[in-house]
This record gives structure tokens, sequence and C-alpha cells, in this order.
């Protein structure tokens, strides 16, 4: 969309309309829609430069603290997405160009943040049986 929108704006003096609005709109749910398969699949980047010769428990004891730390902060994100959502829904706020309610692209957003919470706490129940084991 972006490349024919600055084509259109370039050659043909005509670019798409809304096209930031839209580009914004769909990388946001875009991205919250790929964080719970991401980290279903553990593809999340890590740093392991410090524990690479460190014992599996002690990896899987820092691994359970960032699952428990990203559950947390999934929550607070879900919580506040879904508050978000029903303040905009509300106030019938609405992209300037386009005219979209705004709590549209919200929507998606709060069960994938939600599935995300899931997800972390399901990976730290696995982290806490390595440790056990």
């Amino acid at each position: 969309m972006s490349i024919f929108s600055i084509v259109g704006r370039t050659v043909f003096s005509s670019p798409i309309v809304g096209d930031y609005e839209l580009v914004q709109a769909f990388c946001a749910v875009a991205v919250s829609l790929s964080l719970p398969y991401t980290h279903w699949i553990r593809g999340h980047v890590i740093v392991d430069f410090f524990t690479t010769h460190a014992n599996a428990k002690f990896n899987a004891l820092l691994d359970l603290l960032a699952n428990l730390a990203l559950a947390v902060f999934a929550a607070a994100i879900t919580w506040r997405l879904w508050r978000g959502l029903w303040e905009l829904k509300d106030s019938m706020e609405a992209s300037m160009l386009l005219d979209i309610p705004t709590w549209w692209s919200y929507a998606p957003m709060v069960p994938s943040f939600a599935l995300l919470f899931i997800t972390a706490m399901y990976a730290a129940g696995a982290d806490l049986r390595k440790i056990q084991s």
C-alpha cells in the first residue's frame, strides 16, 4: 500500500487517501496477532551470551522469570486495551481521513494479548517443570 501510494503521489499526483491510517492500524494488529504464536514456538530473540555455559536448571529459572514478567505485562496490556477499546467506542473517535472508528483496530488486539498471557503462563509452567525435574 505504501509503495502504491508513493508511486501514485510521485507519478500521478494522486496518493491513496488514508494510507498512513491504514498502515498504522494494520501494522499494530499484525504485530499483536503474531506475538502469541511467536512466544509459543519460543521464537523471541534470546541473548544467551552470559548463560551459554550455565546449567539447564539455571536457564530454566531465567526463562521462568522472563515468562512470568511477560505474563504480567500481557495481562496489563490486555486490561488497558480493553478499557481503551470501550473508551474509544463511547467517544466515537475515528480516523481523520477515512473516518474509520479507532476502536476497530483495538478489537483484535484484546484477545491477542489475552492469548499471549495464556501462552506465557503455559511456558512458565513448562519451565517450572524443568526446574523441578
